[in-house]
């Protein structure tokens, strides 16, 4: 007998809570650790390529999901859609889409998981009678509190110690996405600019509207930049570049849509940016504030950061106040960075590599277990640290570094 999808959030969640618990689908092994394997494939069920899958650690409190800050563990599929999560921590997950490098944001999202016959759908599916109370507590497209764990993209499951979970079926499909194209007076594209962006948003059914902003928005060079809708409803964008706005007429986007056709040409006011490098690399900044000089530089490994830092005389960068950290987001923020905060082996404090003391944090998550491997990123998105670890650093590719001047001199101890 094949059952249908749940439409209750909770009902989901202990559904497939008591399903991983039948020990006669699984076989278990002695290790903690627990693996997740299974097929990739979009609506029309052909094979999914090149995604990359990852659980993402969450704790539930008080019926609320937050997201854990600790390292996902990933996985990416084959040519034929298959993957395999192994070293999964037991205990509250999410799975999710990872982002692709350089971007923020998965530009697919999962809409059902079919577990042995038994398809689940993610709580944010439109099919759910909920109350305007419980979607508000799960969708958080218009909140900016960044503990909460948005439903949208995601499955919660609980994983069970040593388990080896197989022939899990994912469908996903393309996320409701909004590309604006911004223009000059003389209709030629605001390239790798910086502009503020505004989403005006009513849901279908009238239950969610507010405004949302990601401020900065940066434009590439052909002019463009991309948001995402989490929920089909009316939309009106505005954007504003030194002064200078405009503003689209309210469109309605459906379940599954995109639309690519949004243009915005500013007023003659407008001038063009200063060129600027893109995501500049072996260039030193100096911050006039303290003096010290910086730079963004390529990375593969924790190992090997620090030793292009040794070799440049610099350290890994030791973020002391809010103003250096407001400056370096300025300068670098294009892309997280991974910065000089490691803990020591057999330790549980934070240190800076430089050697200076932690005067000044700006966690993502104040409180968190972390593992041994653990780095730490900032993020583009609103400068908050961020945890990550060997594989988050291999698929950013960035550190940032800094010294007391902008003239290499011995090098320096970097622990």
């Amino acid at each position: 007998m094949r059952f249908q999808n749940f439409r209750h959030p909770l009902v989901a969640f202990v559904g497939i809570l008591a399903f991983l618990l039948v020990a006669s689908l699984f076989s278990s092994a002695e290790e903690d650790a627990s693996t997740l394997s299974g097929r990739v494939i979009d609506m029309e069920g052909n094979p999914v390529s090149d995604l990359t899958l990852g659980m993402q650690p969450i704790d539930i409190i008080d019926g609320e999901m937050w997201q854990m800050p600790t390292p996902m563990q990933q996985s990416r599929t084959n040519s034929t859609g298959n993957f395999r999560i192994g070293g999964i921590v037991p205990g509250h997950a999410k799975l999710v889409v990872v982002p692709k490098a350089r971007t923020f944001e998965p530009d697919t999202e999962i809409r059902a998981i079919d577990i042995g016959g038994l398809s689940f759908l993610p709580i944010d599916n439109p099919n759910f009678q909920i109350s305007h109370e419980q979607r508000l507590r799960f969708v958080t497209t218009f909140e900016l509190e960044p503990k909460k764990v948005s439903a949208v993209g995601g499955i919660p499951l609980h994983i069970k110690s040593g388990m080896d979970i197989k022939d899990i079926t994912v469908t996903v499909r393309p996320r409701m996405r909004i590309r604006c194209r911004v223009l000059l007076a003389d209709e030629t594209p605001l390239a790798e600019a910086t502009v503020k962006f505004d989403l005006r948003f009513q849901s279908l059914d009238d239950v969610i509207s507010g405004n949302f902003s990601r401020n900065p928005t940066y434009t590439d060079s052909d002019g463009y930049f991309v948001t995402y809708v989490n929920l089909p409803g009316f939309c009106t964008v505005s954007v504003d570049y030194q002064g200078d706005g405009a503003m689209s007429e309210t469109f309605k986007i459906g379940e599954g849509q995109r639309r690519h056709d949004l243009v915005f040409q500013l007023s003659e006011a407008s001038i063009p940016p200063v060129p600027l490098m893109p995501n500049p690399i072996e260039a030193w900044i100096v911050n006039p504030a303290n003096g010290h000089a910086y730079k963004k530089i390529q990375c593969k490994s924790w190992e090997d950061a620090r030793a292009m830092a040794i070799a440049e005389g610099a350290h890994l960068v030791s973020i002391n106040d809010e103003a250096e950290q407001e400056w370096l987001v300025e300068k670098f923020g294009r892309e997280p960075f991974l910065i000089g905060l490691t803990r020591p082996e057999n330790q549980t404090e934070w240190q800076w590599t430089s050697g200076e003391p932690l005067a000044y944090t700006n966690w993502f998550l104040q409180e968190f277990p972390t593992k041994p491997d653990a780095l730490v990123f900032v993020s583009i998105i609103d400068g908050k640290w961020r945890i990550g670890n060997s594989e988050s650093l291999q698929r950013i590719g960035i550190a940032l570094l800094e010294k007391a001047d902008g003239q290499p001199d011995k090098p320096q101890k970097d622990k």
